[in-house]
């Protein structure tokens, strides 16, 4: 656990802990909640890893076309609110009260509080993305964003992504390392994955909770 949170907040474990004692923040809440996205990173893993199958061939096609073509690419730093619509109300209402927060607020704040995304623990933060590792349906919701603009809800199924551009630059495919560009188009395309499964498993799970009114 000690590493993965160094990974995630780039402190160091007794670093961390003493700066939460000091600003007089739950310190074993915030512990809590890593161990139960560590337990629950495992569980979708281990119930889905199987059915992760990544078309290599398609990957190779979708490179040699990059390189081909010679074409520069942009990349998007992006953060990301994902939540599931709340059965309980419209979830127009859900986004409302979402981008009301973050107006009274910020985005990386509104992260921490909304968000059921594993980037939930980097404050949304994606990191750098080439624009070819996203679907046509993302692009077209972040293509046109300013630095600092957050895009309109993304609704699919019942999970809802509000994106955030952090940054964009472009890149010279001249320059491109094949090799780490196959790696995150790899990388990229599983992890969608891991997130579907992810959100469809908690939905089947909210679905089928029996609540007993007293």
């Amino acid at each position: 656990m000690k590493n993965y949170i160094k990974v995630l907040t780039n402190f160091e474990f007794e670093e961390l802990k003493n700066l939460f004692i000091s600003n007089d923040l739950d310190w074993m809440l915030f512990l809590d909640e890593i161990k139960v996205e560590l337990l629950w990173r495992r569980f979708i893993f281990d119930n889905y890893n199987s059915k992760i199958d990544i078309n290599i061939k398609n990957i190779e096609e979708e490179i040699n076309k990059l390189i081909k073509e010679k074409k520069n690419t942009n990349e998007y730093r992006l953060s990301e609110i994902e939540f599931l619509s709340n059965d309980s109300e419209n979830y127009n209402d859900q986004i409302i009260k979402i981008l009301k927060f973050i107006e009274d607020t910020n985005f990386e704040t509104a992260v921490t509080k909304f968000s059921n995304s594993q980037s939930k623990f980097n404050k949304g933060d994606l990191g750098w993305i080439k624009e070819k590792s996203f679907s046509k349906e993302i692009i077209k919701f972040i293509k046109d964003l300013e630095k600092g603009e957050i895009s309109k809800p993304l609704v699919r199924g019942n999970t809802i992504t509000i994106f955030k551009l952090i940054d964009k630059k472009e890149s010279n495919l001249d320059n491109i390392d094949k090799n780490s560009l196959r790696e995150n188009l790899i990388n990229f395309k599983k992890n969608e994955l891991f997130k579907l499964y992810s959100n469809s498993h908690l939905s089947k799970l909210k679905n089928n909770s029996l609540i007993v009114y007293k």
